[in-house]
Order: structure tokens, then sequence, then C-alpha cells
């Protein structure tokens, strides 16, 4: 018996009608050089564009490193070094989109270089006014 259900909890307050800004960010994993790339992909509303995108990458350890994009598309990408982190169960990485007009979208991926592919987009989105 469940006393409560939760499944929906996650989106409680994810706002979805934020029209014309939709937070994307890629990821590619390269553990030979242990590096993960990150580059922003969103859309941007009209007249709107990218301030920064907050990059942090957690291992099961509890170590982390930050970086950050601050240009869209491919010509921004940023090669994030994970040398230090331990790879064994794959990393967390979270990322937060602010726009210049204070569209924020935050996204995550979980096991990546584990159970998640090596290449992919972010998940579970979160969008709001800032």
């Amino acid at each position: 018996m469940n006393a409560i259900q939760n499944t929906g909890f996650l989106n409680l307050f994810a706002v979805t009608t934020l029209n014309g800004f939709t937070p994307s960010v890629g990821y590619v994993y390269d553990a030979v050089a242990h590096t993960i790339t990150i580059t922003d992909n969103s859309t941007y509303a009209a007249g709107d564009a990218i301030k920064i995108v907050h990059i942090h990458i957690t291992d099961r350890m509890g170590g982390q490193v930050y970086n950050k994009v601050t240009v869209h598309g491919g010509g921004g990408a940023v090669a994030v070094d994970v040398s230090g982190l331990n790879a064994i169960e794959g990393f967390t990485i979270n990322c937060t989109v602010l726009s210049n007009n204070g569209a924020l979208g935050d996204l995550s991926a979980y096991g990546v270089g584990s159970t998640s592919p090596s290449t992919a987009n972010l998940a579970y989105v979160n969008k709001q006014l800032a």
C-alpha cells in the first residue's frame, strides 16, 4: 500500500510554457582524454540569447568540477577536464542555462560513462524565469 503517490513530484514546480525558450545541453564523454565536452543547444525566444551555462560535474565519491559556457552552439563548446574525478561509477552532470532576459533551465544526466551513453543531451528539464 502506498501512503502517497509522488511520481510527478520532480516536476511539481516546472514551467512548461516559457514561450520560445527550450533549454538543451549536449555532452560528449571521452574516456581516453578524460574530458566531458558541453555544448549549449538551447533555443531562445526572439530578442534573447545565452548569458551563461553553469556546469557542475560530480563523481560518486564527492569529487566535483565546475566550468561554464558563454557562447551558443558548437563554437562555444567547452571540454571539462574530469581527470581528477573517479570515473568508475560514472558522473553526474548538472547544467543551468540562463538567458539575457532571465529564462532559466536546469538539466541533468546521471551515470555518464557508466549506465548512461557517452554522447547525449541532458534531461530532467525544469524551466522558470529568474
